[in-house]
C-alpha cells in the first residue's frame, strides 16, 4: 500500500546552505545540496521524492488511517524533515521483518517506524540521530502475569526482528517465543488465548489496551538504549546529514515536541529532544 504526500518546499534554501556546512565537516570534497532535488544530488530512487518504507499497523507511530493512508507521530516528524529537505514523500508499507533489508538492497530511499537503534542493525544500515525513546511492554489477559519471572513457562508473542523479539531471546529465556509478522497477529492471539501475552512497544501496547478492555499493560522495561532513528542505505553520507539537520531544526523550534503532544498525550517527552529553552536537565537516558 503507498501513499504519496506532497509536501511544502518553503525554507529549501536556507536548510541546504546548513546541510552544506554540516557535510563540509564530514568529507573534504564537494556534495550536491537539498535544493538541487532534479540532479537526484542525495542518490535517490526518484529525483525530488524520497522513498520511504514503513508498516502500517504500530499506531501511534506509523499505521494506515480508515482511508488507506499512512499517518502517525513518525510519518508526520519524517514529512516534516522531508519537507524542510524540499522533497515529497512516498510511504510504502510491509512487515517490519524485511524492512530493513529493503532499505540496504536500494528499494527504498529511508526506513521510517520507531526503529530502535542498535549495533547489529548498524552494520546492515546507517540511522540518523536518535529522535524517541520509550518502554517495552508485556501485554496480556492474564493478572497472574505482573513481572518478567511470570513469564516462566508461558508462551510470549513478538513481531519478528524488533527490538522486543531481541529482548526477549536474551532475557525471557524461560519462555516460548512466537513470531508474528505484526502486532495485529500477535494481539490476536492473545485474545484467543493461544498465547499468554504479547510483547511490543509501550505506546502500541497503550492503544491495544484501549481497544480492549481485557487487555492489560502488565509489565514496563526501559529501552533508552536503543532511541528510534531514521534508516539509510550505509554509505549515503549526504542524505543521512541532511535528515539530521532537518531533524534538529525540527526539535529546536517544537515541531517535535507538538507532535509528541499529539500522538503520545500524557506520555513523557525524552528532555533531549525538547527546544533548549524547554530542557530541564533530568533526562533519563
Amino acid at each position: 500500500m503507498t501513499l504519496s504526500t506532497h509536501s511544502r518546499r518553503a525554507g529549501l534554501v536556507a536548510l541546504a546552505a546548513t546541510a552544506a556546512l554540516a557535510l563540509a565537516a564530514c568529507s573534504a570534497g564537494s556534495t550536491p545540496a537539498a535544493s538541487e532535488a532534479d540532479d537526484n544530488g542525495f542518490d535517490l530512487i526518484t529525483p525530488g521524492e524520497i522513498r520511504v518504507a514503513s508498516v502500517g499497523d504500530a499506531k501511534p507511530y506509523t499505521f494506515t488511517d480508515e482511508n488507506g493512508e499512512f499517518s502517525g507521530f513518525d510519518v508526520e516528524l519524517f514529512t516534516d524533515v522531508a519537507d524542510r529537505m524540499g522533497y515529497d514523500v512516498v510511504f510504502t508499507g510491509q512487515d517490519f521483518s524485511g524492512l530493513l533489508a529493503s532499505v540496504a538492497n536500494g528499494q527504498y530511499d529511508v526506513g521510517a517506524a520507531a526503529i530502535g537503534t542498535t549495533d547489529e542493525r548498524k552494520e546492515t544500515v546507517d540511522f540518523s540521530d536518535g529522535y524517541l525513546a520509550g518502554f517495552l511492554t508485556v501485554l496480556t489477559a492474564d493478572e497472574a502475569i505482573q513481572d518478567e519471572s511470570d513469564l516462566a513457562g508461558e508462551r510470549i508473542g513478538v513481531v519478528q526482528g524488533t527490538l522486543q523479539e531481541a529482548y526477549a531471546v536474551a532475557n525471557f529465556t524461560d519462555s516460548e517465543l512466537v513470531r508474528f509478522p505484526d502486532n495485529n497477529a500477535g494481539v490476536s492471539a492473545v485474545n484467543s488465548g493461544t498465547i499468554a501475552g504479547h510483547f511490543l512497544d509501550y505506546e502500541s501496547a497503550k492503544t491495544y489496551g484501549e481497544q480492549f478492555d481485557n487487555l492489560n499493560l502488565a509489565i514496563n522495561i526501559p529501552s533508552f538504549d536503543a532511541p528510534a532513528g531514521f534508516v539509510v542505505a550505509k554509505g549515503n553520507d549526504e542524505l543521512l546529514a541532511a535528515i539530521n539537520v532537518a531533524l534538529a531544526a525540527a526539535m529546536e523550534d517544537g515541531t517535535w515536541m507538538e507532535l509528541h503532544e499529539k500522538w503520545f498525550p500524557g506520555s513523557p517527552m525524552q528532555d533531549m529532544y525538547l527546544p533548549e529553552s524547554e530542557r530541564t536537565g533530568t533526562d533519563e537516558g
